[in-house]
């Protein structure tokens, strides 16, 4: 059986992430969604999404988590 950090990683497509939780919940409208937070593993953390050389200024943590909406 696949663990759930395997399939959130292959239902995103990612490689070289770490999923550091996954949940379900609804919305006021009662729409059911699914929140995962990742991020890079500590070998690619400053690679480039370009490139894919290290960028040690590319990607700098910041306060408040990224959103993205598909």
């Amino acid at each position: 059986m696949v663990s759930a950090n395997t399939l959130c990683k292959k239902l995103l497509n990612v490689n070289h992430a770490v999923i550091e939780d996954a949940n379900f919940y609804d919305d006021q409208d009662g729409v059911c969604h699914l929140r995962i937070q990742a991020r890079t593993d500590k070998w690619h953390q400053d690679d480039c999404p370009f490139c894919h050389r290290r960028c040690y200024r590319y990607d700098q943590k910041t306060e408040h988590p990224r959103t993205w909406r598909s």
